[in-house]
């Protein structure tokens, strides 16, 4: 049997429990053989790099070995169909991908111009507030209502919000371990997420500090480009 990444991660790990330590995980696209199945975890093997692990059921999207095969020899395109419900103001909206799209592409190009049309197409941009960082955040239990301050290019700001969704992930602030000597290191060196926006890694001798879901990421995608 074999199967398809279909979210953006899932978690490959070491034992057949949510609890279970992380080994790898897989990355939207990824291709996968299904080795065995047990009490609704799936341990399957990745292809790109052959880790193994455990997946859980409800995470599996299975594919024909035609499908596999063909994805696996050219990895360039194929079919593939999404259909998104968005929440408006004004009801739902549904966004639908449908076509022959580069397998290579598709989360850099396809999937992003999706996302930019639909911002600007939908006003969403009018109700959007970029490089602001939110300070500190109380609910009223009187008014069933959210206090948010907030800063943006150094104007404090103050608002009363209905609903709070916090999807900054835990690793929004970086925290740099202490080592020995690093103050005299003089090499480029950078936390994963405040990536420079000039190219800090072609032709060089990289090391990466860490062996979180963030190296996992990293580590094979800059592996060719490296020294």
């Amino acid at each position: 049997m074999f199967g398809i990444c279909h979210l953006n991660i899932i978690p490959l790990r070491k034992e057949k429990t949510s609890k279970s330590e992380l080994v790898s995980q897989l990355l939207y696209g990824d291709l996968f053989t299904i080795l065995k199945e047990e009490d609704n975890w799936y341990y399957v093997e990745i292809l790109d790099d052959n880790y193994n692990g455990w997946i859980n059921y409800s995470q599996l999207k299975k594919i024909s070995e035609k499908d596999f095969k063909k994805l696996q020899k050219t990895k360039t395109e194929f079919l593939h169909n999404i259909s998104t419900e968005i929440e408006t103001f004004s009801g739902k909206m549904t966004i639908s991908i449908g076509s022959k799209i580069s397998y290579c592409n598709f989360l850099n190009h396809k999937l992003i111009k999706n996302f930019k049309n639909c911002f600007h197409k939908y006003d969403i941009h009018k109700h959007t507030n970029f490089e602001t960082q939110v300070t500190d955040m109380k609910f009223d239990e009187l008014t069933q209502e959210w206090s948010v301050d907030s800063i943006c290019h150094g104007r404090e700001n103050k608002e009363r919000i209905g609903i709070v969704i916090s999807c900054v992930g835990q690793l929004n602030q970086p925290k740099i371990p202490q080592i020995r000597g690093l103050e005299h290191f003089q090499g480029d060196m950078f936390h994963s997420s405040q990536w420079p926006h000039f190219d800090a890694i072609s032709g060089k001798k990289v090391a990466v500090v860490g062996s979180g879901a963030s190296a996992f990421q990293i580590v094979p995608s800059i592996a060719k480009s490296s020294k």
